[in-house]
C-alpha cells in the first residue's frame, strides 16, 4: 500500500472517530477536533512536538484573520 493510500484511509479514520466523538460521546465539537487532529498527526508520523506547533500556527492564522474581520473576536488572535 502506498504512503498516499494509507495517509488517505487515516484521513478518513480520522473523520469517522470525530463524529463518533461527537455524536455518540457528546464531547464538544472544539475538544474533539483538537484531540482528533493532534492524534492523527502523531499516527501520520509527525513528531508531537511538530504536531503540536503546526495546530498552533494554524489556530493562531484563523484567529487572527477573525481578529481583523470582527471586532469582538480581536481578544482571540495574536497580539
Amino acid at each position: 500500500m502506498s504512503p498516499n493510500t494509507q495517509l488517505l484511509l487515516l484521513a478518513l479514520g480520522a473523520v469517522a472517530v470525530l463524529i463518533v466523538l461527537i455524536a455518540r460521546f457528546k464531547l464538544h465539537p472544539f475538544i474533539a477536533l483538537i484531540t482528533v487532529s493532534l492524534a492523527l498527526g502523531v499516527v501520520a508520523g509527525m513528531p508531537f512536538g511538530g504536531v503540536v506547533k503546526a495546530l498552533q500556527d494554524g489556530v493562531g492564522t484563523v484567529l487572527d484573520s477573525l481578529r481583523s474581520s470582527s471586532p469582538s473576536a480581536r481578544c482571540l488572535g495574536k497580539e
